[in-house]
């Protein structure tokens, strides 16, 4: 289960790197370090999420 969460998680943040690079000229100017800042902001919210929404499958997923 820890193995499929984790890959799940990797995939939805491949997503939202892959999504960041295709915008990131829209947020202008920045320095390194505001980037970063930007890139770990959403990779922690990705990793919520994707969390949040592992826990809600495993406690619906009947057992067998």
């Amino acid at each position: 289960m820890e193995l499929e969460r984790e890959r799940e998680a990797a995939t939805a943040q491949d997503i939202a790197r892959a999504e960041f690079r295709k915008r990131r000229n829209r947020l202008g100017i920045l320095t390194a370090e505001q980037e970063s800042a930007i890139e770990f902001l959403l990779m922690s919210t990705v990793e919520k999420i994707s969390h949040h929404v592992a826990q809600v499958q495993r406690s619906i997923r009947p057992v067998a």
